[in-house]
Protein backbone atom coordinates (compact mmCIF):
# COMPACT_ATOMS: atom_id res chain seq x y z
CA UNK A 1 0.00 0.00 0.00
CA UNK A 2 0.96 3.43 -0.25
CA UNK A 3 1.39 4.34 3.54
CA UNK A 4 0.78 1.85 6.27
CA UNK A 5 -2.52 -0.01 6.98
CA UNK A 6 -3.69 0.09 10.44
CA UNK A 7 -4.67 -3.14 12.54
CA UNK A 8 -8.01 -3.21 11.86
CA UNK A 9 -7.87 -2.62 7.89
CA UNK A 10 -5.23 -5.17 7.73
CA UNK A 11 -7.80 -7.56 9.70
CA UNK A 12 -10.44 -6.45 7.63
CA UNK A 13 -8.80 -7.17 4.06
CA UNK A 14 -7.04 -10.58 5.24
CA UNK A 15 -10.41 -11.29 6.02
CA UNK A 16 -11.93 -10.37 2.62
CA UNK A 17 -8.92 -12.18 1.07
CA UNK A 18 -9.55 -14.96 2.09
CA UNK A 19 -13.10 -15.09 2.25
CA UNK A 20 -12.58 -14.35 -1.64
CA UNK A 21 -9.79 -17.14 -2.46
CA UNK A 22 -11.74 -19.57 -0.03
CA UNK A 23 -8.13 -20.85 1.46
CA UNK A 24 -6.02 -19.33 4.05
CA UNK A 25 -3.76 -16.60 3.00
CA UNK A 26 -0.59 -15.51 4.81
CA UNK A 27 -0.22 -11.92 4.13
CA UNK A 28 2.57 -9.97 4.03
CA UNK A 29 2.64 -5.79 4.11
CA UNK A 30 4.98 -4.14 2.45
CA UNK A 31 4.62 0.23 2.23
CA UNK A 32 5.68 1.69 -1.43
CA UNK A 33 6.09 5.06 -1.20
CA UNK A 34 5.99 5.47 -5.06
CA UNK A 35 2.17 4.38 -5.10
CA UNK A 36 0.06 7.39 -5.15
CA UNK A 37 -2.77 6.03 -2.92
CA UNK A 38 -4.73 2.34 -2.57
CA UNK A 39 -3.26 -1.14 -2.28
CA UNK A 40 -1.55 -3.42 -4.53
CA UNK A 41 -2.58 -7.77 -3.84
CA UNK A 42 -0.04 -10.20 -5.21
CA UNK A 43 -2.02 -13.65 -5.07
CA UNK A 44 0.55 -16.14 -6.59
CA UNK A 45 0.37 -15.26 -10.28
CA UNK A 46 -2.46 -13.09 -9.37
CA UNK A 47 -2.62 -9.62 -8.92
CA UNK A 48 -5.31 -7.06 -8.22
CA UNK A 49 -4.53 -3.57 -8.56
CA UNK A 50 -6.37 -1.12 -6.71
CA UNK A 51 -4.33 1.40 -7.24
CA UNK A 52 -5.00 5.33 -7.52
CA UNK A 53 -3.34 5.34 -10.62
CA UNK A 54 -4.82 2.16 -12.09
CA UNK A 55 -8.20 3.34 -11.02
CA UNK A 56 -8.01 6.82 -12.47
CA UNK A 57 -6.25 5.07 -15.94
CA UNK A 58 -9.58 2.97 -16.28
CA UNK A 59 -11.79 6.13 -15.84
CA UNK A 60 -9.53 8.02 -18.38
CA UNK A 61 -10.06 4.57 -20.95
CA UNK A 62 -14.07 4.66 -20.22
CA UNK A 63 -14.34 8.27 -20.84
CA UNK A 64 -12.37 8.22 -24.15
CA UNK A 65 -15.42 5.14 -25.38
CA UNK A 66 -17.90 7.48 -24.38
CA UNK A 67 -19.50 9.45 -27.76
CA UNK A 68 -20.98 12.43 -26.50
Amino acid sequence: SAVALTTDELHRLHAELERTEGSKINLAADIDPRLLGGALVRIGDRVIDRTVKTLLETIEHQLMEVSV
